[in-house]
């Protein structure tokens, strides 16, 4: 799997649709030095104008020029939550507007279909995945000192988290290990 870096970093503000930033990215996509090898289809979930989208998106899958194994990646925009159909976005929405809902748990999981353990499975995430982040942010702060702020920027979040991490933000380490592979940079 290859992530390539979007538009993550300015979620809140951004006025396009997560459809529309997925075609973008994808679109940006530098193929040199891959070989197109195909494409599926999967659904794409996003939030928009307060409410559920399930849209359907063309997935690309690449091999690298010279790779003996022939073994393909799909190119996934930072926007896109490997392994689920879910976009980071509409993740983040959730557990924002969970955290200020005035209704049940229950309540709110049904108002949006989306099943309790999958909620409760992104909180869990969100936080450790955050405090991960934090941990490396402070460390990295104590190497770099005042640099910090230049290579840890909310831009290039999910890169820094990835690469630090060794699996993309909102997804579960032992899914990742099991089932991804990526090329260094």
């Amino acid at each position: 799997m290859i992530i390539s870096q979007s538009v993550f970093g300015a979620l809140c503000s951004i006025k396009h649709t997560d459809l529309e930033l997925y075609l973008t990215a994808i679109s940006l996509f530098d193929m040199t030095g891959f070989i197109n090898s195909g494409s599926y289809s999967r659904c794409l979930i996003s939030f928009e104008s307060n409410k559920c989208v399930e849209n359907s998106i063309t997935v690309i899958r690449v091999i690298r020029k010279g790779n003996l194994s022939r073994r393909t990646h799909a190119i996934l925009p930072d926007i896109i939550i490997p392994y689920s159909p879910y976009s980071v976005r509409f993740v983040i929405s959730m557990i924002y507007k969970y955290n200020h809902r005035n209704c049940s748990a229950s309540k709110f999981c049904e108002s949006f279909g989306i099943p309790r353990s999958t909620l409760s499975n992104w909180i869990k995430l969100h936080s450790a995945h955050i405090s991960e982040y934090i941990s490396h942010l402070k460390e990295a702060d104590r190497i770099l000192c005042d640099k910090e702020s230049a290579a840890f920027s909310i831009e290039n979040f999910p890169n820094v988290f990835f690469n630090t991490t060794g699996h993309p933000f909102l997804v579960s380490c032992h899914i990742h290990i099991r089932a991804m592979t990526t090329f260094p940079p």
